[in-house]
């Protein structure tokens, strides 16, 4: 509840009051298209934050299962990331230069991540996929792209295709990669061969074919953009097998699996070891999304602020005792999620831009 001015009476706010005054001002009334919230019918708007929990506009208190995609995963509001922005403030919130945080944040990961020999900060995991593309068809000389179904890396011109389809295009993917956006030229799907996940034979014969043209194969080592797939046992390693044959560079996207279980990522805990990846969310503390690449490319300046708190946050998340307590949860967790899941009401999907109001 917010007090008007002296005499008024208190203005009551609701998720949907709000939600009407947004979509006055921004499209569909949020800033993301997946924060629309089919299940309660308007966005789920935050008030604040702490530890484990959030309250919404209207004072209601919940305990937050999303945790930010990973990027919260100390908690709101950590002491250590609090006295890291604290820090940064008084040095100032942003510029374009460099500074000694950058290099110290990058020899950190790359102590950290098995495939890192060298770091390149971006503003956004989008940015960090776009360039990192690129990268990948500087080096090979090839433009194609082999990317897996049901996986997200941004949604840029270059991999938004494909990976998402609705119903309705899923049957003709594989042969007409569906464009995912309007706006985005149908001739770049041209550029995208679709393949199902946790499927190696298609995988093989994706490259048999095109491995000639193909510069990079991208793909989550989990999905968790599609619920927390898991590669089945051998995926991974066959994968980076074909792709090491073939020349092709192997790309993990890890923007949401870096830190949640391992310190190194999802290719430290399968102990595949790729060409390159980014990673994010969870690096940036809260405070900012920081793509990583491993290749080079062109970039844009990085704020102080969120170097400083992803630094707190990789030291803090790399905590061997924090390590064991994910691991202790996991199952829990896991256990939680099954039971719900068989209620047989499932969870909305929140994944497209094409919600109610947009």
């Amino acid at each position: 509840m917010s007090i008007g001015s002296k005499g008024a009476m208190p203005v009551v706010k609701t998720l949907k009051s709000h939600y009407a005054k947004a979509r006055q001002v921004m499209p569909g009334g949020v800033n993301s298209s997946v924060r629309f919230n089919h299940a309660i019918g308007t966005p789920f708007y935050v008030s604040r934050a702490k530890g484990s929990r959030v309250w919404d506009i209207e004072d209601r208190q919940f305990i937050d299962m999303s945790c930010a995609h990973g990027a919260a995963l100390l908690g709101h509001a950590h002491p250590a990331t609090e006295r890291a922005l604290r820090k940064a403030a008084k040095l100032g919130y942003a510029h374009s230069f460099e500074t000694e945080y950058h290099e110290q944040l990058a020899r950190e990961l790359c102590e950290l991540i098995p495939c890192a020999d060298r770091i390149r900060f971006c503003s956004s995991g989008t940015e960090a996929t776009l360039h990192l593309i690129r990268a990948c068809r500087a080096f090979t000389g090839r433009d194609k792209i082999i990317r897996v179904e049901g996986h997200f890396h941004g949604y840029h011109e270059l991999i938004y295709i494909g990976g998402q389809p609705p119903a309705a295009a899923f049957a003709g993917n594989r042969s007409h990669p569906f464009v995912e956006s309007p706006g985005i030229p149908a001739a770049f799907a041209d550029f995208i061969i679709p393949v199902p996940f946790n499927d190696v034979p298609a995988m093989a014969r994706a490259i048999a074919e095109h491995g000639h043209e193909a510069a990079v194969v991208i793909l989550e080592p989990i999905n968790f953009n599609s619920g927390g797939i898991m590669p089945q046992p051998g995926y991974l390693e066959a994968v980076r097998q074909l792709t090491q044959d073939a020349g092709i560079v192997l790309f993990f996207d890890e923007i949401q699996s870096a830190f949640k279980k391992s310190p190194g990522g999802a290719q430290a805990e399968w102990g595949v070891t790729p060409d390159v990846c980014t990673i994010g969310k969870a690096i940036g503390g809260r405070a900012a999304a920081v793509g990583v690449l491993r290749a080079g490319g062109d970039h844009g300046s990085v704020s102080t602020r969120g170097t400083r708190a992803a630094q707190r946050h990789v030291q803090r998340a790399s905590h061997p005792g924090l390590v064991r307590a994910r691991l202790s949860t996991g199952g829990r967790q896991t256990g939680f999620l099954r039971a719900a899941a068989e209620t047989g009401k499932g969870f909305p999907h929140r994944h497209g831009p094409n919600h109610p109001g947009a």
